[in-house]
């Protein structure tokens, strides 16, 4: 046996170490006492209303209001209570978890089960996945792209930043899983051409993470135009039908989304964001509300009520600017042409307002109010916090630049690398704009989850991979040298 195969054998059952401690990082905050998870601030009763579920709490609390300051595990079947189920892979999971939740209700004293069944139904299938992945990886002797696989999960992928959506009804996570599904199988692709399965796998993982929330719409088509983009490292027998799978995933993703924006359950949800946008956060910070206001087609008197939101008391009964519920998003791309550094202005507003990864508004611990994860769960959300704004800025926006330059100077990432890292690098700035235009300054941190988790994911392999990058014609197929 020649030292390249020793090497080689020892870089693969690293690998398995690697993701294995990343796995039983996960699970230790499943089984954390008290409950660790996210704090319901009404976001979360769009997933419950497609089973019927609903907290055990005191009968004097409406069973559909939030629970923000700290997430509540017992919840219970009930039918007397009118909540619409969202269009979101998120229900996937909830769907897949009511059988085992009607097991205990069944057999519990209080009628009710716990909400870890959620939590351990995702690391299950998020566990199987990567299992997966690694194996394939592996049985196309593509050591080096498993390694760095194994480090995305024990380092980003099963950091707090993520698993604290486990143990709730958030589609944060769902938008996570399908995301981090097709970037995999992308990445995995094999050099011959790919089975149907395959195929009918990537399409799906595709939709499904575009179906997460409305706010990754358009994520199918970034990894279309990534992978595109990527094929000028390199072609083969694999490129052509894996177009083909991603851009059926983002048509049928786009499609999903088109209609649910159409329907009657999204139309309350619009005006509230809408008006989040325009009135609280473009108007507010406008030097001269009333031109922006006439900018953007509505009446100039609209701009006498900038800083307000959804929330502020009345406004709902009585909304001071009627003619913004039916303003068209487009009217942003004009005001972006008249007031350019207005536009700017909210970017960068938006850019402070996400630094964390983790949502500092909500309780994450049953229990207590506004609890923080324990000093025994450490996370990146920690370093994300304490980075100086224009290092967080680089942060989000520096892999975009650092792409740039590597198609500039044809630097080997190899078809496949290539696309990952372009969907990586291009996703949280544009993925910004997207959150602050969807609903303002409101819940920056949440909404923008798969942006910052992308942005990780980009540094963290980047780093892994640089030592070996000028020797390897193509990434992902060598293992490291010994």
């Amino acid at each position: 046996m020649n030292r390249n195969t020793v090497a080689s054998r020892s870089w693969r059952w690293i690998s398995w170490a690697i993701l294995l401690l990343g796995l039983v990082r996960a699970a230790a905050l499943l089984v954390h006492t008290p409950m660790l998870g996210v704090a319901n601030n009404y976001d979360m009763i769009r997933v419950q209303g497609c089973i019927d579920v609903f907290p055990i709490r005191d009968a004097a609390i409406p069973h559909s209001a939030n629970s923000w300051q700290a997430p509540i595990e017992r919840y219970q079947f009930r039918s007397d209570v009118e909540a619409n189920c969202f269009l979101s892979s998120e229900a996937l999971f909830a769907f897949l978890a009511a059988p085992l939740m009607h097991w205990e209700s069944a057999l519990s004293a209080d009628g009710g089960f716990s909400l870890r069944i959620a939590g351990w139904l995702k690391f299950t299938s998020f566990s199987i996945f990567s299992f997966f992945i690694l194996t394939f990886l592996l049985r196309q002797n593509a050591v080096t792209a498993a390694l760095v696989h194994s480090l995305l999960v024990a380092v980003v992928l099963t950091d707090p930043g993520v698993t604290v959506y486990l143990n709730t009804f958030y589609a944060e996570f769902s938008a996570f899983f399908f995301a981090y599904a097709a970037l995999a199988l992308v990445a995995a692709a094999p050099d011959r051409r790919p089975s149907t399965l395959y195929l009918i796998s990537v399409a799906l993982a595709v939709a499904l993470a575009c179906a997460s929330k409305i706010q990754h719409i358009v994520f199918g088509l970034f990894l279309l135009a990534a992978l595109v983009a990527a094929l000028r490292f390199g072609r083969d027998a694999a490129s052509r039908p894996l177009l083909a799978a991603v851009a059926a995933g983002a048509l049928a993703g786009l499609a999903l989304q088109a209609m649910h924006l159409r329907s009657a359950e999204t139309h309350s949800i619009r005006g509230a964001n809408l008006t989040n946008t325009v009135l609280g956060t473009v108007l507010k910070t406008s030097p001269n509300p009333q031109r922006t206001a006439s900018h953007l087609g509505l009446p100039a008197d609209c701009g006498n009520y900038a800083g307000q939101n959804w929330f502020t008391p009345g406004l709902q009964e009585n909304h001071p600017c009627p003619a913004l519920l039916d303003m068209s998003r487009a009217r942003f791309a004009y005001l972006a042409l008249r007031e350019p550094g207005l536009m700017l202005d909210v970017y960068g507003g938006a850019l402070q307002r996400a630094q964390s990864w983790i949502t500092p508004d909500l309780g994450l611990v049953a229990g207590q109010v506004q609890g923080k994860l324990p000093a025994s769960m450490p996370t990146l959300d920690t370093l994300v916090r304490k980075l100086p704004l224009p290092l967080y800025g680089l942060l989000l926006l520096g892999p975009a630049l650092l792409m740039t330059v590597a198609a500039i100077t044809r630097l080997p990432l190899g078809r496949r690398l290539g696309s990952v890292l372009a969907v990586c690098a291009l996703y949280p700035p544009c993925a910004l704009v997207v959150v602050v235009l969807g609903d303002g300054f409101a819940d920056v941190v949440k909404q923008f989850h798969l942006g910052t988790t992308a942005a990780l994911c980009f540094w963290v392999t980047g780093l892994a991979l640089l030592p070996g990058l000028r020797s390897w014609r193509r990434a992902g197929t060598q293992g490291p040298r010994p």
